[in-house]
């Protein structure tokens, strides 16, 4: 990557682990991640968090055995045609139980009054149709199926993108910048040897001498 576009990934990574815990999404307990390796509780596509984003965040299980799990079916839809092809199994957090189920058979509310999980609409699944007409009912939404609701996640995702961006254009790309220039070493810190967010933000945990303060 160009190094402009990993200071805005850097700015980023900063940024949402200070706005992460909104809503009811953070897991109560221990997540169910599918995901290996050390980049196994952050979303692939953006670096967030999955225990912080659970209740929303969805996985897939590639005809290989590889499994991928994302913060949210946005970035399921952003992966979507990369691995399209090789799917052999998609599933979503039941709110509810927050246990992993598969999404043929999943109840989504679209459109709530809770926060989307970078989307400006909220997807949020359950295992049962009565709870998902229950929390529906109180929060707002339609009940519908994956089908339906992975459609207007591929649909919105230009938008969710120019949103996303807009926002973190107005104070965390600054603050990111801001962090990176002031107090890092940035010798010690080669941006272009990391492919993904979430390997960024492991290899940030993981030298943490690379802060000094000016």
């Amino acid at each position: 990557m160009q190094k402009s576009l990993w200071v805005i990934v850097f700015a980023i990574v900063l940024a949402l682990g200070l706005h992460a815990n909104e809503f009811n999404k953070m897991a109560t307990g221990e997540p169910e991640l599918i995901q290996k390796g050390d980049e196994k509780a952050y979303c692939p596509i953006c670096g967030m968090s999955l225990k912080m984003f659970y209740k929303t965040s969805h996985g897939v299980i590639l005809k290989d055995g590889t499994a991928k799990q994302y913060c949210s079916i946005r970035c399921l839809a952003a992966d979507y045609p990369a691995i399209e092809s090789h799917i052999s199994k998609i599933v979503v957090t039941d709110v509810k139980s927050e246990k992993l189920i598969d999404v043929k058979s999943a109840f989504y509310v679209v459109g709530s009054k809770v926060p989307g999980t970078m989307s400006m609409v909220s997807k949020l699944a359950f295992a049962n149709e009565a709870d998902a007409k229950a929390f529906a009912t109180e929060n707002g939404g339609e009940v519908m199926n994956f089908d339906a609701a992975f459609a207007k996640a591929k649909a919105s995702l230009a938008n969710d993108v120019d949103e996303f961006i807009k926002k973190k254009q107005k104070g965390m790309y600054p603050m990111g910048e801001k962090i990176y220039n002031g107090k890092c070493e940035k010798e010690k810190i080669h941006l272009e040897a990391f492919n993904t967010i979430a390997e960024l933000k492991v290899g940030l945990k993981k030298n943490a001498s690379v802060w000094r303060a000016k």
